[in-house]
């Protein structure tokens, strides 16, 4: 609007980015594959109604923020009432994802307009079951944010695997 220049994606994009509802909503619109989710407004959550739609291990997540903050895996109702109610501190939203064992995360980066780049695909390192924000900002140089995350470079997967995954981030990109 000022016409200073700037990298990245525009505004709808970035919006969609950071709303894991919307972003699963898009998604799911386009063929990509989305993990089982419930989502509600705070003050509209019953955990029996979360409980018949998801079986344990879940995730709860406020649905507009980034970086891990206010993530919380949960293994049971007590947990359950307790990751929501720290969620709700930071969003109106929450979004609780079904847990998925034994997975391996994997990034990979989309760059261009017209024309895309995607990047090899990493691998980040955790140090515990979910990569928190401690993984991404707090480990090594605190000065370098996410540049000083441990990460395998390309990530140890075949290279089908690899191939559909970049064609997954294009379609989302």
């Amino acid at each position: 609007m000022m016409n200073i220049p700037y990298v990245g994606s525009g505004v709808t994009a970035s919006a969609v980015g950071m709303d894991k509802i919307m972003q699963k909503d898009v998604f799911a619109a386009n063929g990509l594959p989305t993990v089982p989710y419930v989502w509600f407004n705070r003050e509209e959550w019953s955990a029996s109604e979360i409980e018949k739609k998801l079986k344990y291990p879940m995730f709860v997540k406020p649905a507009n923020l980034g970086s891990s903050v206010a993530i919380t895996k949960v293994n049971n109702r007590k947990e359950l009432v307790k990751a929501v109610n720290l969620a709700v501190l930071f969003d109106r939203r929450i979004i609780i994802e079904k847990g998925m064992e034994d997975i391996t995360e994997v990034n990979c980066s989309i760059m261009g307009y017209k024309v895309m780049e995607v990047s090899i695909c990493e691998q980040p390192i955790r140090s515990s079951e979910m990569l928190s924000y401690e993984d991404k900002y707090l480990k090594g140089s605190k000065t370098k944010g996410m540049a000083s995350l441990s990460r395998l470079m390309p990530a140890p997967i075949p290279k089908i695997l690899t191939s559909k995954i970049q064609e997954a981030a294009k379609t989302a990109f």
